[in-house]
């Protein structure tokens, strides 16, 4: 039947399967074989699923499958042999102020001076050229911004005598976004009486914008407030000691992680919790327990939970792009540090640990429970997960390490390991695959933890940095004395 076909439609079925399906397809007889190993639409599809990267159909770029399977090539080429010293372009941001913020390919920052400046990074090989803005000096005591390009939103929240207050601004003008009905949110809740907040994070999902502070009450506690950011209308409303952070799992779900402290043991714990619906938290969550930690051991716990800021993409990068990073799969990393409070009062870091979370590991999960509202760690975690030892520590200051299936770690001050969860990889990668344990030495948890997803490791050589990050791009190094950021895009 197939043998009778006519080429075009045989690529055409191609195009809509697969890398599994048409490598199996390839064994079918040599004439398939041919047909697809010369067919740079086929090539080209499959190479996108492999790197998970998605095809920007409406780009100005070349429409021709040949011209974007080169550049694709080309892209992947670049991010296998990414070398600061050669192989990238370098640009240079001083950091003004101390608030900042890297989402997507743009890198900003904010100076009560200055005003806001923002960056494009460039990428010659997608056709990304360098761009850059910038936006008066903000009006208002701010305490911290973010953005999503995809909507052309800057978030910009104040602290003033009313309370906390969150601006909705237009990112390119500056002016009240026009899609939101209240150009300013104001925490309009009555409990609990607040003395002062602090320590934002900001997230923002399509139509829904999230802020999460430390508030000082009668002791350190975490709140978190969702809206829809277009009608002002405020979705969730959650406090407490044990909260830590927070992000969107997905455009309707919330990842909460929470400390959940008992008398023998300190469980951490990533819970999913549906945006819409009760104000606050419901009883029957769907909750992800973490390995156990051994609560005599550091005198205080740190939880945060990384990813990137806004899985969405801009809509000025689509005109121009032939391809962006997929988000059918994220990352999340879980950073779990165990501190010791000092006799003259200073924190060191006791012990530091990364634990690499796949959304498809999330959601399979709870497809594989449906009736179940807690899941221990034994059964979903050691399989599907990969932990790792951080020994340099984790700065919660440069946060932005996650991009898509990538994350980036710094054992040392010159260099950088890039870990990749991309489900396929070919022989030449460097992939881990053997099941590997940590904290044989009972350094945070009760027991010591073995985890066995595979990823790709990719080492990389760079300037002496105090802490490095990563865009879809480019890998961002901070200068050792925190007062510049040098970019290097692939090329």
């Amino acid at each position: 039947m197939l043998s009778t076909l006519p080429p075009e439609i045989l690529i055409a079925i191609c195009r809509w399967l697969d890398a599994v399906s048409v490598a199996r397809f390839c064994r079918i007889s040599k004439r398939l074989h041919n047909l697809i190993k010369h067919s740079s639409a086929v090539q080209y599809a499959v190479a996108l699923e492999l790197a998970g990267l998605s095809d920007i159909s409406n780009s100005s770029f070349a429409t021709s499958s040949s011209a974007r399977l080169g550049a694709l090539l080309a892209y992947n080429d670049a991010w296998k042999n990414i070398d600061p010293e050669s192989r990238a372009f370098q640009t240079h941001c001083k950091l003004t102020g101390k608030y900042w913020e890297l989402v997507g390919n743009v890198f900003a920052t904010y100076s009560a001076d200055d005003g806001f400046a923002f960056t494009r990074i460039p990428c010659a090989i997608k056709s990304l050229q360098p761009n850059y803005w910038k936006l008066p000096v903000f009006a208002g005591s701010i305490v911290d911004f973010s953005m999503d390009l995809s909507q052309d939103l800057l978030v910009v929240v104040e602290v003033a005598s009313l309370g906390l207050s969150v601006h909705l601004l237009s990112l390119h003008i500056g002016e009240p976004h026009p899609a939101a009905r209240l150009f300013r949110l104001v925490r309009q809740v009555e409990e609990p009486l607040v003395n002062t907040f602090e320590a934002f994070q900001i997230r923002i999902f399509g139509t829904y914008m999230a802020v999460m502070s430390e508030i000082d009450t009668e002791g350190l506690a975490c709140e978190l407030l969702v809206w829809d950011w277009k009608t002002g209308a405020l979705k969730k409303h959650m406090y407490g000691p044990t909260l830590t952070s927070f992000a969107f799992l997905d455009a309707q779900r919330l990842i909460v992680t929470f400390l959940d402290d008992e008398s023998a043991k300190i469980t951490p714990q990533l819970c999913i919790i549906d945006v819409e619906g009760p104000l606050e938290i419901p009883l029957d969550t769907f909750t992800l327990l973490l390995p156990a930690i051994d609560r005599t051991s550091p005198s205080e716990i740190e939880l945060l939970l990384l990813t990137e800021s806004a899985p969405s993409w801009p809509a000025s990068a689509t005109c121009e792009c032939p391809f962006a990073t997929s988000h059918a799969d994220r990352l999340f990393v879980v950073s779990l540090c165990g501190l010791e409070l000092e006799d003259d009062g200073s924190v060191t870091t006791d012990s530091s640990f990364f634990l690499c979370v796949r959304l498809s590991t999330i959601l399979d999960a709870m497809n594989a429970n449906p009736g179940k509202t807690c899941i221990d760690w034994a059964d979903w975690g050691p399989t599907q997960t990969r932990m790792l030892r951080i020994r340099k520590g984790f700065s919660e200051t440069w946060v932005c390490c996650v991009y898509g299936l990538r994350c980036a770690i710094q054992p040392s001050r010159n260099t950088c390991q890039i870990l990749d969860f991309t489900s396929f990889y070919t022989s030449a990668d460097n992939r881990i695959v053997h099941p590997k344990q940590v904290n044989k030495k009972h350094q945070l948890f009760l027991e010591s933890v073995t985890t066995h997803a595979p990823f790709t490791l990719q080492k990389v050589a760079i300037p002496a940095s105090m802490a490095v990050m990563l865009t879809e791009d480019s890998l961002v190094t901070v200068s050792l004395d925190e007062e510049s950021c040098s970019i290097y895009s692939v090329v």
